[in-house]
């Protein structure tokens, strides 16, 4: 349903491209590379500040409301955040 649906979200949201199987079985799917530092890295790391840190789960939050609004909009509506 990403698929079917993707044209109504941000470009920076990476849509799975494909689905991963292991004789016939699905085990997962597969998104596009990205190049970067992941989340937990940034959080874990000490030679990170603080300020960096609150600015990336500030961040976070955005794109949480965003998707909120996303979920109350036809002809999404529901498909998020429920």
């Amino acid at each position: 349903m990403l698929d079917y649906y993707k044209n109504y979200f941000p470009a920076y949201l990476n849509i799975p491209d494909a689905i991963a199987a292991v004789s016939g079985e699905t085990v997962g799917f597969t998104v596009p590379f990205v190049e970067g530092v992941n989340l937990a890295t940034v959080l874990k790391s000490d030679a990170v500040s603080f300020e960096v840190k609150i600015y990336c789960l500030k961040k976070i939050g955005q794109i949480l409301e965003e998707f909120k609004n996303y979920a109350c909009h036809d002809p999404i509506k529901g498909f998020l955040l429920e």
